[in-house]
């Protein structure tokens, strides 16, 4: 069982050397580790103005700084190639509207640049089905102009009805100076599996900006050094956990479910499809957020949070001074095989719940839902073990339903709740039994 110290774990992530042509810190460093020696020529001239793109091109280190001078649309079908050792510049305010396709895949020896063609930043590179940007040791910087109908420097759109698909193909790609977030993720357009060494930082707003069912390939990476060290989580419409399963992985940083556009929900099913939480993920709550996984009949979701001793996971409060109750708490409304909770710590929930009458207070009436976690139908004890239930200012583990009483009490710790470690759930038959609070 975890400590009631509740430690927060931290992750060393060991990251190569940053290079960029004619500057210290393009794309990530070589495979071999180390440092790595930039064989860029160093840019000079006037470079090579851009207005406008109607055939595949091909933007080339010797013609560079290629100057984009004019809002670009790459149309489908389209395909625009950044040579390694190529640097591209936007003018100030200049975006990229993507539906065709990008690929630069430069090299640790021979990174490509995307920058600001003077000290104001340029606005956005924007992605839309089915357009495609497949990039390898390149950075990007510079951009991200507020303001814009997009909400970060890379922007990326899909169709919200269809499966997640891989927009981006990130190799050792460097993202950062945005004016915004970094990167947002919108409807189904995501990374590719195969994306790795990510790097985001000096950000003015997150690193990312993701929609729920969009986590599942965040590459490894580094996400510090912004403004806000989360991963912002919003759910817009068609961003439940309900077409495929999804994976939140562990990054480095906390996952923030809720942002300035949406509510802090996260909700998965109720399809048939299970969210999976890695060892030593954070995800934390702004005010009345929630986590359900959600029922329709006989279906629902599934949510699998199986942490470590050393790397549980956390569930908490998104407040920077977080009180008892900042947030709903864990609701299970589905109850299923796959839903499990080990080494998890559950802590600041069992805000107001806005629902009673399914469980029964000591007294044997009946009363608010409040609690940090929820089951609203019979559970098996082995759905919530080895973790760490604290500072609910109501009721720590709920029994929402009609049925039996289930011992999550031998298994758990309990710390800082305010009335009812396990609640008692209402008899199939008869009226609600008086047993005080274990």
């Amino acid at each position: 069982m975890i400590s009631s110290a509740i430690a927060r774990p931290l992750v060393l992530l060991l990251l190569s050397g940053l290079l960029a042509c004619g500057d210290d810190g393009g794309g990530a460093g070589g495979e071999g580790g180390g440092a790595t020696v930039n064989e860029c020529k160093p840019v000079s001239g006037a470079g090579t103005e851009h207005a406008s793109i109607t055939e595949s091109e091909t933007w080339t280190a010797d013609a560079s700084p290629h100057i984009v001078t004019a809002d670009l649309s790459i149309p489908e079908g389209v395909t625009l190639t950044l040579e390694p050792c190529a640097e591209v510049r936007l003018q100030e305010g200049r975006s990229i509207h993507v539906e065709g396709g990008i690929v630069g895949k430069g090299t640790s020896a021979r990174p490509i640049l995307v920058t600001a063609a003077d000290a104001a930043p340029w606005s956005v590179l924007e992605v839309t089905d089915p357009g495609t940007i497949s990039l390898a040791y390149t950075t990007v910087e510079g951009g991200g102009v507020e303001g814009t109908n997009a909400f970060a420097m890379i922007d990326t759109r899909g169709d919200q009805l269809a499966p997640a698909a891989p927009t981006l193909d990130f190799d050792n790609v460097t993202i950062r100076n945005s004016a915004t977030y970094g990167i947002s993720l919108r409807e189904n357009a995501a990374f590719s599996s195969a994306s790795r060494a990510l790097t985001i930082t000096g950000s003015g707003q997150a690193p990312l900006r993701i929609l729920p069912r969009l986590a599942t390939n965040i590459p490894d990476g580094d996400y510090t050094g912004n403004a806000i060290d989360r991963i912002v989580v919003e759910n817009e419409v068609g961003g439940n956990i309900d077409v495929e399963d999804v994976t939140f992985p562990s990054r480095g940083v906390p996952y923030q479910i809720g942002g300035p556009e949406t509510l802090p929900e996260l909700v998965v099913g109720p399809s048939a499809v299970t969210l999976t939480i890695e060892a030593g993920a954070e995800l934390l709550f702004l005010a009345g957020g929630r986590l359900t996984a959600d029922v329709d009949g006989a279906t629902g979701g599934s949510i699998s949070a199986i942490g470590t001793p050393d790397l549980p996971i956390v569930f908490a409060s998104a407040s920077d001074a977080p009180m008892p109750g900042d947030w709903m708490g864990i609701w299970i409304e589905h109850v299923s095989s796959g839903t499990r909770f080990e080494n998890v710590v559950i802590q600041y929930a069992g805000g107001p719940s806005f629902a009673n009458s399914f469980h029964c207070e000591p007294d044997g009436s009946f009363s608010d839902e409040d609690a940090a976690i929820s089951f609203f139908a019979q559970p098996t004890s082995d759905m919530l073990t080895g973790s760490v239930i604290a500072d609910s200012p109501k009721i720590g583990v709920n029994l929402a339903y009609y049925g039996d009483p289930v011992d999550f009490l031998s298994a758990n710790e309990f710390s800082n709740i305010g009335k009812c470690k396990v609640s008692t759930p209402r008899p199939v038959e008869g009226v609600c039994p008086m047993i005080p609070c274990p």
